[in-house]
């Protein structure tokens, strides 16, 4: 399963921005691995407390 983890601050990205993240991630795993990955991918947008990372 194709698995990508992004982190960034509280806030960064709206609702539809994340949402056009999770699709082009989703894509660029098609793209190298072929149609099939699509439905076991998984894609995870983390919030980070400002002041949670340095």
């Amino acid at each position: 399963m194709p698995f990508a983890n992004f982190k960034m601050p509280e806030a960064a990205l709206t609702k539809a921005q994340k949402e056009d993240l999770v699709h082009k991630t989703t894509q660029m795993f098609v793209d190298y691995f072929g149609e099939g990955v699509r439905p076991y991918t998984m894609v995870l947008i983390e919030e980070v407390a400002d002041g949670g990372y340095g």
